[in-house]
């Protein structure tokens, strides 16, 4: 398995030790995570698998708008807050938003 190098960083090292035995200490209620999630207006996939050989091969319409809609919301234990949704793909600008 691989992980960052700098998780090797004594400093990195001492700061996940001191954020795992702070976890407990969370108020569960309180905590908010932004999670994102996109889809486009083929609603096709770009990508299959296949057990053997040949591939995984199929056709897609080429008609279409090629359109990315972002909705970002934000997660809170018993509920869903501030849901986002935008035209296009984030960037910071719209992240930081």
């Amino acid at each position: 398995m691989t992980h960052a190098a700098g998780q090797q960083r004594p400093d990195v090292k001492a700061a996940r030790i001191r954020w795992r035995q702070g976890q407990p200490l969370l108020d569960s209620q309180r905590l908010v995570f932004i999670d994102g999630t996109a889809l486009n207006t083929k609603m096709a996939g770009f990508c299959g698998r296949a057990h053997s050989y040949p591939s995984a091969m199929c056709c897609q319409p080429t008609h279409g708008h090629w359109q990315r809609t972002t909705f970002i919301p934000a997660l809170r234990a018993e509920s869903i807050a501030a849901p986002f949704v935008i035209k296009g793909a984030i960037n910071t600008e719209v992240f930081t938003a």
